[in-house]
């Protein structure tokens, strides 16, 4: 957490791929969740440009 108490990139980045792991196994395509994470405006290019990667990687990206 930085000092506002806000959670930082790479905390919701690990996050956000936990969560898009596990919609996989649920739902197969988690286009739309990836869609609402991807424009976080807490994450930096570098953490956006890992989730796509993972996104990806979860065979369910482009």
């Amino acid at each position: 957490m930085d000092r506002t108490g806000r959670r930082g990139g790479v905390a919701l980045l690990a996050d956000y791929i936990v969560d898009l792991s596990l919609m996989t196994l649920k739902d197969g395509d988690v286009t739309q969740l990836f869609e609402l994470l991807v424009v976080d405006p807490r994450l930096r290019d570098a953490e956006r440009h890992e989730l796509t990667e993972a996104f990806v990687a979860l065979g369910t990206g482009p």
